[in-house]
């Protein structure tokens, strides 16, 4: 789809895209099991309302030119290769079921993942090592909140990934699975369907969609090596993929990559993963060109780099989306 075409011709029904043939297999999963299938609209990002039947899909994953454009904007995506995006269907739709049929308020599912009245943080510590959470979706998410450790256990079970993803999330598992046995075939107690977010809010062309994807990231938490990239370089424009930053990030990347694995033990792979965060950082908050020369940008760049990797190991960061 072209980034200058009106949204008034954008795709409303996922169902009719590229999407197309995982949403048949979540529906037939939900089918199996006698639950039903939620509604599905797009929206700038994942994300299911409370007190709504349905969630929200990004709009960019209705066409594999809007992924790429995606990509561009930043970087390297979790959920475009069609796994993965199942893994962020199934994840959401745990939480429109927990919300259709009020779960919360289930005395068993409170007394195995706690009370889902916890405030949110902006950030979770994590413990990569406990297995008493399932991994469905990056950085451990399960481990971030009750509502979202629902989530991801219904994720698995409904993927029937099984007890063997972890050993002491059995307990989770069971729970989850005797509770949607329960609901099976059952009606929904909250029927409300309406599309909050949707792109019919917006105005003007495709385009404006990403726009208003870099402003919602903008006011996320900032990154630990944010502050260095920011007295790296100044704040000019230039394209997401050729701008000056991202030049000299390029050409600063092998003598950052020799010193931090040199310094850490990390291993070639382990920084290929971490890169890309700096890179993503870059672009959304429009660096451009550098304030300093490169012996000193490589040293700050590898200190950042070690500050976030032992944050990392502590568990009190983890590496944004």
């Amino acid at each position: 789809m072209r980034l200058d075409a009106p949204l008034s011709s954008f795709p409303r029904n996922p169902r009719r895209t590229r999407l197309a043939p995982l949403l048949a297999q979540l529906d037939d999963e939900l089918g199996v099991h006698g639950l039903p299938a939620p509604p599905v609209w797009f929206s700038i990002d994942w994300f299911a309302p409370n007190s709504i039947w349905g969630f929200a899909i990004p709009f960019y994953l209705a066409s594999d030119d809007l992924i790429e454009r995606e990509r561009q904007s930043f970087g390297p995506l979790e959920d475009s290769e069609p796994e993965a995006c199942l893994r962020f269907l199934r994840h959401e739709t745990g939480h429109a079921i927990d919300t259709a049929f009020r779960l919360a308020r289930r005395r068993e599912l409170r007394a195995v993942f706690g009370p889902r009245s916890t405030p949110y943080r902006s950030s979770y510590e994590v413990d990569p090592w406990r297995d008493d959470f399932v991994v469905n979706l990056p950085r451990w998410y399960a481990q971030s909140h009750p509502a979202e450790d629902f989530a991801e256990t219904f994720a698995v079970w409904l993927a029937d990934a099984g007890v063997g993803r972890t050993r002491a999330a059995g307990e989770k598992l069971a729970a989850v699975a005797a509770c949607m046995e329960e609901l099976a075939d059952e009606d929904r107690i909250v029927r409300t369907r309406e599309r909050t977010g949707a792109i019919d809010e917006y105005r003007g062309s495709v385009e404006l969609l990403f726009e208003a994807r870099v402003r919602t990231f903008e006011l996320e938490e900032r990154p630990p090596f944010l502050p260095t990239l920011e007295r790296l370089f100044r704040r000019t424009g230039g394209t997401p993929d050729r701008s000056p930053a991202a030049r000299a990030l390029r050409g600063w990347r092998p003598g950052v990559a020799a010193r931090v694995i040199e310094e850490s033990g990390i291993s070639r792979a382990s920084f290929r993963m971490l890169w890309p965060i700096f890179e993503r950082t870059a672009r959304l908050a429009r660096l451009g060109h550098p304030r300093v020369e490169d012996r000193a940008a490589i040293e700050a760049l590898t200190r950042a780099a070690l500050r976030s990797l032992h944050a990392l190991r502590r568990g009190s960061w983890l590496l944004s989306r």
